[in-house]
């Protein structure tokens, strides 16, 4: 079963991808990434529209909304320093193994974030 930290994996590996061929930006539509992961889309089934929208940052360019039939396609910039993991990483030349524990890790601590309740960040 693909979940959506399938779809999250492969579109930063696209990003990266594109990044470390020195590209300013990539074009990702939900369909070719689901494709990428040899998943074909059923009828409301959004995985792979919901982690582009959640990997939207400031500067990206919305071209075609998830409603069109085409599907949604976001134009990220590159770098991703928003993240920073990322580059973080590429800097660092580790090997594969090493960034996807990284990576793992990161993700989880991001999760176990968003998790917290309203309004607990800044508490003492």
């Amino acid at each position: 079963m693909i979940s959506s930290e399938h779809f999250r994996a492969e579109l930063q590996a696209q990003m990266e991808r594109a990044a470390t061929r020195g590209q300013k930006n990539i074009v990702i539509n939900a369909l070719e990434l689901h494709v990428a992961l040899g998943v074909f889309p059923r009828p409301n089934h959004h995985t792979a529209a919901d982690v582009m929208e959640y990997e939207r940052k400031p500067g990206d360019v919305l071209l075609v909304e998830r409603s069109d039939a085409t599907g949604l396609t976001i134009r990220y910039l590159l770098p991703r320093t928003a993240n920073g993991a990322l580059v973080f990483l590429w800097h660092l030349k580790l090997n594969r193994r090493t960034q996807n524990a990284f990576m793992n890790a990161f993700n989880r601590s991001k999760r176990k974030l968003r998790e917290l309740p309203d309004g607990f960040a800044g508490q003492t």
